[in-house]
């Protein structure tokens, strides 16, 4: 079943974070999206009763701070170690390089990737999720590849074992 996880980082595209999240928490969505901590703590302190993914780079500094509620995209075995360590029952989306090459595990180290985060005892991998590089024509040649690699790493998360709750890809532009 297709379910919609708003994604509001950039102060909701410029909108207004707490304006936005505010009408958007009474639709039930899974979880919002946001680029970062700071943008997550926001929502916290506006009382927001959805679930929160971080989607961008986290410096692991400040995740042995204080217990947080939030999930995170994961694309690194040092930010999934102190996440085991220091934040234990947290959320995982695994973060894979489909194509675009900014953040993400590469397909070809995906299963490596995935077996090293299984054995972490205090993570829950919820999610598989890339992002697009571009989205302007499902016809672009690189659109294309990204969902074949797309599909190749749920492939791979099957062969690990691995079904994840969540199967996310997307960009801006889609």
């Amino acid at each position: 079943k297709l379910k919609i996880a708003p994604v509001l980082k950039s102060n909701a595209y410029g909108h207004g974070l707490i304006e936005v999240v505010q009408i958007l928490d009474r639709q039930n969505a899974p979880f919002f999206c946001v680029d970062s901590l700071h943008e997550a703590y926001r929502l916290q302190k506006a009382g927001i009763k959805t679930p929160i993914l971080i989607m961008g780079y986290i410096n692991p500094a400040n995740l042995q701070v204080k217990r947080l509620p939030f999930a995170y995209a994961i694309y690194n075995l040092e930010v999934a170690e102190v996440l085991n360590k220091y934040q234990p029952e947290a959320a995982v989306h695994i973060k894979v390089d489909t194509g675009m090459h900014r953040l993400g595990v590469p397909l070809t180290e995906l299963e490596q990737f995935i077996t090293q985060v299984q054995q972490l005892p205090n993570l829950k991998i919820e999610g598989l999720m890339s992002h697009f590089a571009s989205a302007k024509s499902v016809q672009d040649p690189l659109f294309k590849k990204q969902v074949q690699n797309y599909k190749k790493a749920l492939q791979i998360a099957k062969k690990c074992g691995l079904n994840p709750k969540w199967r996310h890809i997307s960009a801006t532009e889609a």
